[in-house]
């Protein structure tokens, strides 16, 4: 195959352009997403020119749009919390909820739980492997495995008591079913799943949370990701440290927690009104 010609490749780039802009100005995305939209075009076309498809990669020459807002997220306090569990309970997105409002999963890595990652004897969870959901039409499979998104997200927590309870009760049902269903049953180790097996995709548990959200007129309209940053809210607010609540979450550093909740980080302050109170 021949390389694409120079005019190509800049007629390429400008009408990347203009899609990347058109995108941030009908608002049809984040300007996160289309970074990272940039990353995975980029990406294949370095990996043109590697195998001599283009001679050179024109998506180095497109600029991706500047963050214009500050971060905004929504934040559920412990009584909403319990207020949004009673709604969800029965449902099929109750499980993988219910963990996120505990640990602050990401929603890839709530769904890539898997049972031998689970350790009922030391009551332990250990997160290594995330759910990610492509296209048939790309890969021939709508869900894969991939790893953690940083070494740091790569961690053991510890196991609350209801959680265990809950976990249990997870593991019979799927035991119930798959006597029940037999052959039509959909065998594997994945802990959040439908009731015939399958497990639960990433875009579903967005949809099924954003619709069953919808319903609640008294309850605030949030993202699925916010059960993240409510997790890291009310930590916080409970007095741990940024170190504390970056383990916890999975950040690379304490320098993440803090761009995102210091606002929040009452700890620090605490700590300076305690010491100007005894002085």
């Amino acid at each position: 195959m021949t390389n694409v010609m120079t005019s190509d490749m800049i007629m390429f780039s400008l009408t990347r352009r203009k899609y990347l802009k058109k995108e941030v100005e009908i608002g049809t995305i984040s300007v996160t997403t289309i970074k990272h939209h940039h990353q995975n075009i980029s990406k294949a076309l370095a990996d043109a020119v590697e195998k001599g498809l283009i001679s050179i990669n024109p998506a180095t020459a497109a600029k991706t749009p500047k963050q214009t807002e500050k971060f905004k997220a929504e934040f559920l306090n412990r009584v909403q919390i319990k207020q949004l569990l009673a709604c969800l309970e029965g449902t099929s997105i109750y499980l993988p909820t219910y963990l996120c409002t505990v640990y602050g999963f990401r929603r890839s890595e709530v769904l890539g739980l898997k049972w031998h990652n689970i350790d009922f004897e030391n009551e332990t969870i250990w997160i290594r492997e995330t759910l990610q959901q492509n296209t048939k039409e790309i890969s021939g499979d709508s869900n894969y495995t991939s790893s953690t998104k940083t070494e740091s997200s790569n961690r053991t927590l510890p196991m609350i008591p209801q959680l265990k309870k809950i976990l249990l009760e997870q593991r019979e049902r799927q035991m119930r079913n798959k006597e029940f269903l037999k052959d039509a049953y959909i065998s594997n180790d994945y802990v959040c799943t439908f009731d015939n097996g399958k497990e639960i995709t990433p875009n579903y548990l967005t949809k099924k949370f954003h619709t069953l959200i919808e319903k609640q007129n008294d309850f605030p309209q949030i993202r699925f990701h916010d059960l993240r940053h409510s997790v890291a809210s009310n930590l916080l607010n409970d007095g741990f440290t940024t170190v504390q609540v970056a383990e916890w979450l999975g950040h690379s550093s304490s320098t993440t927690t803090l761009k995102f909740y210091a606002h929040i980080d009452k700890t620090s302050k605490m700590a300076i009104a305690n010491s100007l109170a005894r002085v």
